[in-house]
Protein backbone atom coordinates (compact mmCIF):
# COMPACT_ATOMS: atom_id res chain seq x y z
CA UNK A 1 0.00 0.00 0.00
CA UNK A 2 1.46 3.37 -0.95
CA UNK A 3 1.25 6.74 0.79
CA UNK A 4 -1.49 7.98 -1.55
CA UNK A 5 -3.71 4.99 -0.74
CA UNK A 6 -3.14 5.47 3.01
CA UNK A 7 -4.02 9.17 2.69
CA UNK A 8 -7.28 8.35 0.85
CA UNK A 9 -8.19 5.74 3.48
CA UNK A 10 -7.43 8.22 6.27
CA UNK A 11 -9.71 10.78 4.62
CA UNK A 12 -12.48 8.20 4.24
CA UNK A 13 -12.13 7.22 7.90
CA UNK A 14 -12.27 10.87 8.96
CA UNK A 15 -15.29 11.52 6.73
CA UNK A 16 -17.14 8.46 8.06
CA UNK A 17 -16.41 9.39 11.67
CA UNK A 18 -17.47 12.97 10.97
CA UNK A 19 -20.78 11.81 9.44
CA UNK A 20 -21.44 9.58 12.44
CA UNK A 21 -20.56 12.35 14.94
CA UNK A 22 -22.80 14.86 13.13
CA UNK A 23 -25.69 12.39 12.91
CA UNK A 24 -25.57 11.60 16.61
CA UNK A 25 -25.28 15.24 17.68
CA UNK A 26 -28.19 16.31 15.47
CA UNK A 27 -30.32 13.47 16.84
CA UNK A 28 -29.51 14.43 20.43
CA UNK A 29 -31.06 17.84 19.76
CA UNK A 30 -34.28 16.07 18.73
CA UNK A 31 -34.59 13.08 21.08
CA UNK A 32 -33.37 11.87 24.46
CA UNK A 33 -29.98 10.19 24.12
CA UNK A 34 -31.28 6.96 25.65
CA UNK A 35 -33.97 6.69 22.94
CA UNK A 36 -31.48 6.91 20.07
CA UNK A 37 -30.39 3.57 18.62
CA UNK A 38 -27.38 2.65 16.53
CA UNK A 39 -29.81 1.90 13.69
CA UNK A 40 -31.17 5.46 13.94
CA UNK A 41 -27.65 6.86 13.76
CA UNK A 42 -26.77 4.69 10.77
CA UNK A 43 -29.86 5.82 8.88
CA UNK A 44 -29.14 9.49 9.57
CA UNK A 45 -25.44 9.21 8.68
CA UNK A 46 -26.07 6.92 5.70
CA UNK A 47 -23.39 4.55 7.00
CA UNK A 48 -23.53 0.75 7.05
CA UNK A 49 -23.66 -1.27 10.25
CA UNK A 50 -20.35 -3.07 9.60
CA UNK A 51 -18.65 0.27 8.92
CA UNK A 52 -19.99 1.65 12.20
CA UNK A 53 -18.66 -1.32 14.16
CA UNK A 54 -15.24 -1.00 12.51
CA UNK A 55 -14.97 2.38 14.27
CA UNK A 56 -17.09 2.12 17.45
CA UNK A 57 -18.42 -0.58 19.77
CA UNK A 58 -21.63 1.28 20.57
CA UNK A 59 -23.27 4.70 20.63
CA UNK A 60 -21.60 5.58 23.96
CA UNK A 61 -18.20 5.18 22.35
CA UNK A 62 -19.38 7.31 19.40
CA UNK A 63 -20.57 10.04 21.76
CA UNK A 64 -17.31 9.98 23.70
CA UNK A 65 -15.35 10.18 20.45
CA UNK A 66 -17.35 13.19 19.22
CA UNK A 67 -16.94 14.98 22.56
CA UNK A 68 -13.23 14.17 22.79
CA UNK A 69 -12.65 15.46 19.28
CA UNK A 70 -14.45 18.69 20.09
CA UNK A 71 -12.67 19.15 23.42
CA UNK A 72 -9.29 18.55 21.79
CA UNK A 73 -10.03 21.17 19.14
CA UNK A 74 -11.45 23.55 21.77
CA UNK A 75 -8.25 23.32 23.81
CA UNK A 76 -6.33 24.27 20.69
CA UNK A 77 -8.33 27.46 20.15
CA UNK A 78 -9.22 28.28 23.77
CA UNK A 79 -6.12 30.24 24.61
CA UNK A 80 -7.38 33.81 24.64
CA UNK A 81 -7.29 36.30 27.51
CA UNK A 82 -10.74 35.15 28.68
CA UNK A 83 -9.29 31.74 29.55
CA UNK A 84 -6.13 33.05 31.23
CA UNK A 85 -3.84 31.77 28.47
CA UNK A 86 -5.69 28.50 28.18
CA UNK A 87 -4.75 26.80 31.41
CA UNK A 88 -6.83 23.89 32.59
CA UNK A 89 -10.04 25.65 31.64
CA UNK A 90 -9.14 26.62 28.07
CA UNK A 91 -11.89 24.32 26.78
CA UNK A 92 -14.73 26.29 28.38
CA UNK A 93 -15.24 29.33 26.15
CA UNK A 94 -15.11 27.46 22.81
CA UNK A 95 -17.44 24.79 24.21
CA UNK A 96 -19.90 27.35 25.57
CA UNK A 97 -19.82 29.25 22.26
CA UNK A 98 -20.54 26.01 20.40
CA UNK A 99 -23.46 25.25 22.71
CA UNK A 100 -24.73 28.83 22.32
CA UNK A 101 -24.79 28.45 18.51
CA UNK A 102 -26.88 25.27 18.80
CA UNK A 103 -28.91 26.13 21.86
CA UNK A 104 -32.66 26.13 21.57
CA UNK A 105 -33.87 29.37 23.06
CA UNK A 106 -36.89 27.77 24.70
CA UNK A 107 -35.22 25.28 27.01
CA UNK A 108 -37.68 23.49 29.26
CA UNK A 109 -37.05 21.23 32.24
CA UNK A 110 -37.91 18.29 29.98
CA UNK A 111 -35.19 19.35 27.52
CA UNK A 112 -32.69 19.85 30.34
CA UNK A 113 -33.46 16.34 31.64
CA UNK A 114 -33.07 15.00 28.09
CA UNK A 115 -29.47 16.23 28.10
CA UNK A 116 -28.61 14.88 31.58
CA UNK A 117 -26.82 11.74 30.41
CA UNK A 118 -24.93 13.73 27.76
CA UNK A 119 -23.84 16.22 30.44
CA UNK A 120 -22.72 13.34 32.67
CA UNK A 121 -20.55 11.94 29.88
CA UNK A 122 -19.19 15.41 29.10
CA UNK A 123 -18.30 15.89 32.76
CA UNK A 124 -16.39 12.60 32.82
CA UNK A 125 -14.42 13.53 29.70
CA UNK A 126 -13.62 17.02 31.02
CA UNK A 127 -12.49 15.56 34.36
CA UNK A 128 -10.20 13.09 32.58
CA UNK A 129 -8.81 15.77 30.27
CA UNK A 130 -8.07 18.17 33.14
CA UNK A 131 -6.56 15.40 35.31
CA UNK A 132 -4.25 14.38 32.44
CA UNK A 133 -3.15 18.01 32.06
CA UNK A 134 -2.48 18.32 35.80
CA UNK A 135 -0.42 15.10 35.78
CA UNK A 136 1.52 16.31 32.76
CA UNK A 137 2.34 19.60 34.49
CA UNK A 138 3.06 18.11 37.95
CA UNK A 139 6.72 18.52 38.75
CA UNK A 140 8.29 17.29 41.94
CA UNK A 141 5.00 16.03 43.40
CA UNK A 142 5.08 12.60 45.02
CA UNK A 143 3.45 10.24 42.53
CA UNK A 144 0.50 9.16 44.71
CA UNK A 145 -0.31 12.67 45.98
CA UNK A 146 0.03 14.09 42.46
CA UNK A 147 -2.38 11.50 41.04
CA UNK A 148 -4.93 12.14 43.77
CA UNK A 149 -4.61 15.89 43.31
CA UNK A 150 -4.99 15.52 39.54
CA UNK A 151 -8.18 13.48 39.90
CA UNK A 152 -9.56 15.90 42.47
CA UNK A 153 -8.78 18.97 40.36
CA UNK A 154 -10.27 17.26 37.30
CA UNK A 155 -13.45 16.41 39.17
CA UNK A 156 -13.70 19.92 40.63
CA UNK A 157 -13.25 21.71 37.30
CA UNK A 158 -15.59 19.33 35.47
CA UNK A 159 -18.36 19.37 38.06
CA UNK A 160 -18.20 23.16 38.31
CA UNK A 161 -18.42 23.46 34.52
CA UNK A 162 -21.41 21.10 34.34
CA UNK A 163 -23.21 22.94 37.16
CA UNK A 164 -22.71 26.25 35.35
CA UNK A 165 -23.76 24.71 32.02
CA UNK A 166 -26.96 23.23 33.46
CA UNK A 167 -27.75 26.52 35.22
CA UNK A 168 -27.23 28.45 31.98
CA UNK A 169 -29.34 26.08 29.89
CA UNK A 170 -32.23 26.18 32.36
CA UNK A 171 -31.94 29.93 33.01
CA UNK A 172 -34.49 32.33 31.58
CA UNK A 173 -31.70 34.87 31.14
CA UNK A 174 -30.12 34.69 27.73
CA UNK A 175 -26.60 35.40 28.86
CA UNK A 176 -24.00 35.21 26.11
CA UNK A 177 -21.40 32.45 26.24
CA UNK A 178 -18.63 34.92 27.14
CA UNK A 179 -20.45 36.02 30.30
CA UNK A 180 -21.23 32.44 31.27
CA UNK A 181 -17.56 31.61 30.78
CA UNK A 182 -16.59 34.49 33.08
CA UNK A 183 -18.96 33.12 35.73
CA UNK A 184 -17.42 29.65 35.36
CA UNK A 185 -13.88 31.06 35.51
CA UNK A 186 -14.74 33.02 38.67
CA UNK A 187 -15.67 29.74 40.40
CA UNK A 188 -12.34 28.11 39.58
CA UNK A 189 -9.34 28.93 41.81
CA UNK A 190 -6.71 30.94 39.87
CA UNK A 191 -4.16 28.17 40.35
CA UNK A 192 -6.33 25.82 38.23
CA UNK A 193 -7.43 28.20 35.51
Amino acid sequence: MNARTNHLEDRRVQRTRSHLHAALMSMIRESPYEAITVSDILARANVGRSTFYMHFRNKDELLASAMREFLDSARGVGCGPQTRAGGLTGFSLPLLEHIERHRQRTTTNHQTERWASVHDRLGTLVADMVAREVRKNAKGEPKRRGALAADLVGSHVASTFIVVLKWWLSSRDELPAGEVNQLFQSLIPPAYA
